[in-house]
């Protein structure tokens, strides 16, 4: 473990980036020279997170789970750790600045990073700021199981930025029953929510565990290269790793989920139990969906049906893709809250 400290440029951080240079390499599954950047070597934004939490224990400190996407090569780490990084880092991660006001707060996904969402967050067109909430697990607080209390610690976090409403809320995937969860909480306690989105969520408590396993099945079954180019150029051995996620739920702790540090498994297995019990009622405010126009494979149902019995109205906007493809670099997803957002700010 290195001992990282603020300042200075001797054998310490030489090490350093011998040290970063060898966990890029064993996360990418390949070579990597000190200037090359994650993200052009294969790297995802999964394994963003993956290399953040081993970074993390390299040097024996805790650092922003979105490091990596701030600085994506090796000697762009070197300079951000040699930096006074805060002790705590805020599960309140700020996608796009913006002027002071209302801002939008987007819940990241079951794997708890909001960085996927950088892109969208860059091209709402609306003038605010945007924030992203990741998981209060990634960030000192202890895994939790529940929808209703991942919502709570979030709208307490989210508070501390923007203490007076209205608020604007949206959630990814999983996210998005965060949102719900949050919206919820602030209305019952007298504070305006102008605007709620969730982007493809389900509420079906019993699609979480069916969709995954069969995702994983699916994972299981494709040859290491093809795997490889699905994954936009992913390494031969991620694809293997990924291969070996494919067990059946259930087979123990963090079960299908071993190529990931302890952490995220960890996370990732609460929010799939946090799903499953997640009973969503009733909440009298107008929702705003987007589902992408290719159904999420193994979904058994339209979301749609559901939300529409438990809101007061709902307006649905179909995207081209599919679940993953929806929030990528050029996706309709940032378009169509940059107008929805202007209408309600309106």
């Amino acid at each position: 473990m290195l001992d990282v400290q603020a300042g200075g440029c001797g054998p310490e951080t030489a090490d350093l980036r011998q040290v970063l240079m060898s966990v890029f390499a064993d996360t990418l599954g390949r070579t990597v020279r000190a200037d090359d950047d994650f993200f052009e070597c294969g790297g995802t934004s999964l394994l963003a997170m993956t290399l953040a939490l081993e970074i993390e224990t390299a040097v024996g400190r805790e650092l922003p789970i979105s490091i990596v996407h701030e600085a994506p090569s090796v000697e762009a780490l070197v300079a951000r750790l040699r930096e006074d990084l805060p002790a705590a880092p805020s599960m309140i991660v700020t996608l796009r600045p913006g002027p002071p006001g209302p801002a939008l707060f987007i819940v990241a996904g079951i794997g708890g990073a909001a960085m996927e969402l950088r892109d969208v967050a860059s091209r709402i067109g609306a003038d605010l700021a945007v924030f992203g909430i990741e998981a209060p697990a990634l960030h000192g607080h202890p895994v939790q199981h529940r929808i209703e209390d991942i919502a709570a610690i979030s709208v307490a976090a989210m508070l501390a930025v923007q203490p007076q409403g209205p608020y604007l809320i949206a959630g990814y995937s999983f996210g998005g029953l965060v949102a719900f969860a949050m919206a919820r909480i602030l209305t019952e306690a007298g504070r305006e929510v102008r605007f709620l989105s969730l982007i493809d969520t389900y509420p079906d408590a019993g699609f979480a565990p069916r969709a995954i396993a069969a995702r994983l099945a699916q994972l299981a079954a494709t040859p290491p290269a093809q795997l490889a180019a699905e994954l936009g150029g992913t390494s031969r051995r991620i694809a293997m790793r990924l291969r070996g996620r494919g067990q059946p739920p259930g087979a123990g702790p963090s079960a299908g989920f071993a190529a990931m540090p302890d952490r995220l498994a960890q996370v990732v297995e609460a929010g799939r139990a946090a799903q499953v019990a997640y009973r969503p009622r009733r909440l009298a405010l107008d929702l705003h969906f987007i589902r992408p126009i290719t159904p999420m494979r193994g979904a058994p149902h339209d979301p749609r049906t559901r939300w529409r019995r438990l809101v007061r109205r709902m307006e649905v906007e179909i995207v081209a893709g599919d679940h993953l493809s929806m929030i990528r670099p050029g996706a309709e997803v940032a378009a169509i809250l940059g107008r929805r957002l202007r209408q309600v700010l309106a």
